[in-house]
């Protein structure tokens, strides 16, 4: 993700709907964004392409032949190469158990026909989320690898104490000297 505006990040997002009406829109919008936005007209071909590369952001119809949006979200959330990428799921259906579907497997769910504000809004929250995860995951490798400095460390004073004890047994911790 490259800065663009301020805040805004320029995202490679892979948007699949079979429904080219609703994908150049929203495309648009989301160029004019800073985006760059990739198409898939069905679930197979989505999962092609993310075998050869993983984008910033997934955008995906609840409703297209063959396979569904919720079922390929559920394949990439078993994915662990893709489990960081977020789901933002588009659904035209509004009843409850969809509803529910979608956002236990996705990160979130927008309405068609779609609002553009919307879509931006949401778009750019999964992806400041994304990057502070990573960044967050940065840390946390970072703060393992001075855990394991210090294990170590600890580990070479332990063995030093225990060889220098050996050696000098009048000063180990409570022994007495005679007076």
């Amino acid at each position: 993700m490259d800065t663009r505006r301020g805040d805004i990040r320029a995202a490679n997002i892979l948007m699949v709907d079979d429904d080219h009406n609703i994908r150049g829109p929203a495309a648009r919008l989301l160029a004019y964004e800073g985006h760059t936005v990739v198409y898939a007209g069905s679930a197979s071909e989505a999962l092609d392409r993310l075998t050869r590369e993983v984008p910033d952001l997934l955008l995906v119809d609840v409703m297209m032949p063959q396979m569904d949006g919720i079922e390929l979200a559920e394949l990439v959330r078993r994915n662990p190469a893709l489990d960081d990428v977020p789901i933002l799921l588009m659904s035209a259906l509004d009843d409850r158990e969809t509803i529910i579907r979608a956002r236990s497997i996705g990160d979130d769910l927008v309405h068609k026909p779609l609002d553009g504000l919307e879509l931006c809004l949401r778009v750019r929250t999964l992806l400041k989320y994304r990057a502070r995860v990573s960044e967050l995951r940065v840390e946390v490798d970072t703060l393992h690898g001075h855990h394991r400095r210090l294990e170590d460390a600890l580990a070479r004073v332990m063995t030093k104490r225990g060889s220098f004890e050996t050696s000098h047994p009048s000063v180990r911790p409570g022994a007495r000297t005679a007076k």
